[in-house]
């Protein structure tokens, strides 16, 4: 989802270089110091890298790419994919306009799909996992 806490915490402590190595005893902290990459990754996708809400922005979308492939390494959900019984797709709820946004795997776009009236009337929003809590 957008407007994300977690995502802010890791951004602000990244620009700032706040992540202790000590403080690695904490759950929150072992998912930032995992997720710095991602933002270094968010930043590459750009000639001048985005800083304050861009790079939140940016840093979000990142953050649905990395568990969409993630999730691919299950062990079961990759069984599904092979077999074609399976799909995945990488979501993320705009905040501040109540639309679904869907990273496309062929382009390497995101677009809206929906609003979520219509995905939750359509079964759509079933099953959604939130990108900013990676289970790892």
């Amino acid at each position: 989802h957008t407007a994300c806490g977690g995502i802010k915490a890791l951004v602000d402590s990244v620009e700032s270089d706040e992540i202790d190595d000590d403080a690695a005893k904490n759950d929150a902290v072992q998912w930032m110091d995992m997720a710095k990459d991602i933002v270094e990754q968010a930043k590459s996708r750009f000639e001048t890298p985005p800083t304050g809400q861009a790079l939140q922005d940016a840093v979000e979308r990142e953050m649905v790419i990395w568990s969409l492939n993630n999730l691919k390494n299950y062990p079961a959900v990759k069984a599904g994919l092979e077999n074609g019984t399976l799909s995945v797709h990488g979501w993320q709820f705009d905040m501040h306009n109540g639309h679904i946004v869907e990273y496309n795997q062929d382009t390497g776009e995101f677009s809206v799909v929906t609003d979520t009236v219509q995905a939750v009337e359509h079964g759509q929003g079933d099953g959604a996992v939130c990108s900013c809590h990676p289970s790892g």
